[in-house]
C-alpha cells in the first residue's frame, strides 16, 4: 500500500526533477542519483500525475568546451649540458637504466630529459634517433657507454632549446645543435 504524497514531497520531486533533466547542467552523476531519488518516492508514494524527465541524449548535450589553457612553447639558450645514468627509483637491478639529460637555461634553472638505450621498441627507437642526430659514432647499447661517449665529446651539444610547457611534464620539443662537436 502506497503512502498519500504530502506538499513536502511533492516539493521534494520537483526540486529533483529539475536537477535530473538533462537540460540542467548537472553531472551525470548529479542526474543519476536524482532519477534514483524520484524512483524511490515514486515507490513509496501514491503520485498520479508525475512525467519521468527525457534520459539524455548525446545530441542535447552541450558540446565539449574547447581548451583555454593551451600549451606554451619557449625557446631558451642552453649556458651548459650535463649527462649522467640514470636508475628510476624503487627498481630492481634489472630494470632498464637510461641517460639523464641536463640542460642549464638559466642560473638555476634546468631541463631534463632521459634517452633510454636500454629500452626496446619505441623508446629504443627514440634513443637511436636522439644519438644520431649528435653524433657520427655507432649508438651505445647501454646507458653506461653513452654518458662515457658524451662525456669525453662525441656529442654535438645544442646552442637552444624549445620547450612545451602547460603539459602534464615540459617537453623538449626541438633543439637547434652546435656545427661541431664540443670537447
Amino acid at each position: 500500500m502506497k503512502l498519500c504524497a504530502t506538499p513536502e514531497i511533492l516539493k521534494r520531486l520537483d526540486s529533483l526533477k529539475r536537477l535530473a533533466d538533462p537540460a540542467n547542467k548537472a553531472s551525470a552523476g548529479e542526474i543519476q542519483a536524482a532519477r534514483a531519488a524520484i524512483k524511490r518516492i515514486l515507490d513509496r508514494y501514491e503520485i498520479n500525475d508525475y512525467e519521468e524527465p527525457a534520459p539524455r541524449s548525446r545530441a542535447s548535450s552541450p558540446p565539449p568546451r574547447p581548451s583555454t589553457s593551451k600549451p606554451d612553447v619557449e625557446t631558451y639558450r642552453v649556458q651548459r649540458v650535463t649527462y649522467s645514468v640514470h636508475q628510476k627509483r624503487g627498481t630492481g637491478v634489472y630494470a632498464p637504466r637510461t641517460m639523464r639529460v641536463g640542460y642549464q637555461i638559466g642560473p638555476r634553472q634546468w631541463q631534463y630529459e632521459w634517452i633510454c638505450f636500454e629500452h626496446t621498441g619505441f623508446a629504443r627507437r627514440k634513443a637511436e634517433e636522439w644519438w644520431k642526430r649528435r653524433a657520427p659514432t655507432r649508438v651505445p647499447a647501454t646507458a653506461d657507454d653513452a654518458v662515457k661517449l658524451a662525456n669525453n665529446g662525441a656529442l654535438r651539444e645544442p646552442e637552444s632549446i624549445t620547450v612545451r610547457t602547460g603539459d602534464p611534464f615540459d617537453t623538449i620539443i626541438d633543439y637547434r645543435l652546435r656545427s661541431s662537436r664540443c670537447a
